[in-house]
């Protein structure tokens, strides 16, 4: 799918660990201008640390549904630990193995955290990392708001058309 500019637009993943920060991970531009079907199928990962309020500046009027996790302090500790050496040791950028859903997922896997989505299989299967889209991953969020009340604590649209 295209956005306005006619560029391509496959949907985003981002995780607030405090009130003030959004973390996200793109691929990098090679004109400047966007990103390329090149750049989305291998660049240098570019991490990006921004305020909520430059977050939903860019986000807003496209539309978002924020989840809340309960977690523990340790894993809060550990995840913020895990996208800092993301942010220090980006990676490279892959549409299909190493992009947005899957830098989080593997934080939160790495804590533990395993989400499931319905529809790929009978019982519900494990999201992994690779091939993991956006909407997907909003849907295991979704699923667990329901299925796990003691993990997803709440959900929230905000914006959008």
């Amino acid at each position: 799918m295209a956005d306005a500019s006619g560029l391509l637009d496959v949907g985003h993943s981002a995780i607030q660990l405090n009130d003030n920060y959004v973390f996200g991970y793109y691929p990098s531009s090679s004109s400047g201008h966007g990103f390329g079907s090149g750049d989305l199928m291998s660049s240098k990962g570019a991490p990006s640390v921004v305020s909520r309020s430059t977050f939903d500046r860019e986000y807003l009027k496209q539309g978002y549904t924020e989840y809340t996790l309960s977690i523990t302090a340790k894993q809060f500790s550990s995840l913020q630990n895990y996208l800092s050496n993301v942010v220090n040791n980006p990676g490279n950028y892959s549409l299909f193995l190493n992009n947005c859903t899957s830098v989080i997922i593997t934080g939160l896997q790495n804590e533990g955290i395993y989400l499931r989505i319905h529809g790929l299989g009978t019982t519900g299967e494990i999201i992994t990392p690779a091939f993991t889209k956006p909407a997907q991953f909003g849907n295991a969020l979704n699923e667990a708001y329901y299925a796990m009340p003691s993990l997803v604590t709440k959900f929230n649209h905000y914006g959008g058309n």
